[in-house]
C-alpha cells in the first residue's frame, strides 16, 4: 500500500500547488543539494541543465526559500537552531565545467556555492577510472560486456545510450571496491573486449579545473572543501590510507583557496563508503563536518555522529522532482512506512 501511495504523491507533485500543500512538513527542515557536472555542448559535456537551475533557483527565492551558504546551515543545525526553509548546493570533484557554466550561474542568481575537490585530480590532471570506463564504452553504440570479478559478476548488453547508462553504473558499483590495480586491470579487460584505445591525452570534457580558477572563484567568494586526494571509498582503503587521504587534500585545499572551509566530503558517500569512525578520524585534523550521498533532509547535527554523515539529494533532471524535495513531498514519502520484505528464503526462490 504504501508504495502505491509514494507513487502516487510522486505523481501529483508534478502540479506546483500541490507540492506546496507538503509545506508544513519543511517547517524545521533544510536541504542540501549535490551536482557533478554541467551541460557545456560546446565541450561535449552532458550534465545538469543551467537553465534548469537558474529556473529553480528563480522560484526557490520567490516561494520564501533561503539559499545559504553550507557552512552557515551546519552551523546553525550544530547550535540547535532552526534551518526551516534553507538550501544549501555542493558541487562534487571539480571538473571544468564548474567553472566554465555551474559558477556563472549560481554568481548571476546570487546563490553561495560549496565545491569539493578532489585534489589529485587538479595537481596532475588524468583519467578518472569511471570516465575512462564512459569513454570506452561510448565509442560503441552496442555492445555486451562479461565481467567475472572478485565480489561479482555483470553479464549486460546495451543498444542505446540508456542502457549503456545502466549498465556503466552497475560497473562503476561493483569497480568502487576494488583495488587500484584490479581496477585498472577490469578497464583494460572492458577496452580489449570493446576494441577500444583510450587516448593517452584526457579530452577537454574529462579535464579538471586548474589551480589558478580555484583562486579565482575562491576571490569571489566560492567555498572549499576537501574530497581526497584519489576519490577512493573509505569503505574498502586502510585506516591508515584514509587518513592521508584526508590530511593530504585538505592540506592542498587551504594552501590553494583563500575560502578552504572545514568541512569533507565522502568520495561516493554512500553508507558503505564510509570509515568506521568518521568523527575521530575527521576531528582529529580539524574537519567539523562531512557530508554524504544517502538522501535526506536535516534538522538538527548537535550530535558528532550525525554532523559526520550530513545527507544530499543529488539536483533531479525535472523541476517538478526539485519541488517534490523542497516542498515536502519527498518527506512525506519517507515518512510512510517502508514496504515489507519480500521473502527471499530457498523455497520462495
Amino acid at each position: 500500500m504504501s508504495s502505491a501511495i509514494k507513487t502516487a504523491l510522486g505523481t501529483l507533485a508534478t502540479t506546483p500547488l500541490f507540492s506546496w500543500s507538503f509545506r508544513p512538513l519543511m517547517k524545521d527542515q533544510a536541504t542540501i543539494f549535490m551536482f557533478h557536472r554541467f551541460l557545456d555542448p560546446d565541450f561535449g559535456v552532458e550534465g545538469h541543465n543551467p537553465i534548469l537551475l537558474r529556473r529553480a533557483l528563480a522560484e526557490f527565492r520567490r516561494s520564501g526559500l533561503r539559499l545559504v551558504p553550507l557552512t552557515q546551515l551546519i552551523q546553525c543545525a550544530k547550535q540547535g537552531e532552526s534551518v526551516g526553509g534553507m538550501v544549501a548546493f555542493t558541487v562534487d570533484d571539480g571538473y571544468g565545467d564548474f567553472y566554465r557554466v555551474g559558477h556563472p550561474m549560481f554568481d548571476s542568481m546570487d546563490c553561495p556555492v560549496t565545491a569539493f575537490l578532489t585534489t589529485g585530480f587538479l595537481d596532475d590532471p588524468g583519467w578518472r577510472w569511471w570516465d575512462r570506463l564512459r569513454y570506452t564504452m561510448e565509442q560503441r553504440t552496442q555492445g555486451r560486456l562479461t565481467l567475472e570479478l572478485e565480489r561479482t559478476r555483470i553479464d549486460g548488453s546495451w543498444e542505446d545510450p540508456e542502457t549503456c547508462r545502466f549498465l556503466r553504473r552497475r560497473i562503476v558499483a561493483a569497480l568502487t571496491l576494488l583495488t587500484p590495480e584490479e581496477r585498472d586491470d577490469t578497464l583494460c579487460m572492458v577496452e580489449d573486449a570493446l576494441e577500444v584505445e583510450v587516448p593517452p591525452m584526457l579530452p577537454e570534457r574529462f579535464s579538471p579545473m586548474g589551480w589558478d580558477q580555484v583562486r579565482e572563484l575562491s576571490a569571489k567568494g566560492v567555498a572549499f572543501g576537501p574530497h581526497t586526494v584519489e576519490h577512493r571509498s573509505f569503505g574498502v582503503i586502510s585506516p591508515e590510507e584514509a587518513r592521508r587521504e584526508v590530511v593530504e587534500s585538505w592540506k592542498r585545499v587551504r594552501e590553494e583557496s583563500s575560502t578552504a572551509v572545514p568541512v569533507f566530503c565522502f568520495p561516493f558517500g554512500g553508507s558503505r563508503d564510509l570509515p568506521a569512525n568518521p568523527v575521530k578520524l575527521l576531528t582529529e585534523e580539524g574537519l567539523d563536518a562531512a557530508v554524504t550521498t544517502i538522501p535526506g533532509h536535516i534538522d538538527s547535527l548537535r550530535s558528532p555522529e550525525l554532523r559526520f554523515r550530513i545527507p544530499r539529494f543529488s539536483w533531479p533532471m525535472e523541476l517538478s522532482e526539485i519541488r517534490q524535495i523542497v516542498n515536502g513531498v519527498e518527506r512525506a514519502k519517507m515518512l510512510l512506512p517502508p514496504r515489507r520484505p519480500r521473502d527471499f528464503s530457498p523455497e520462495r526462490r
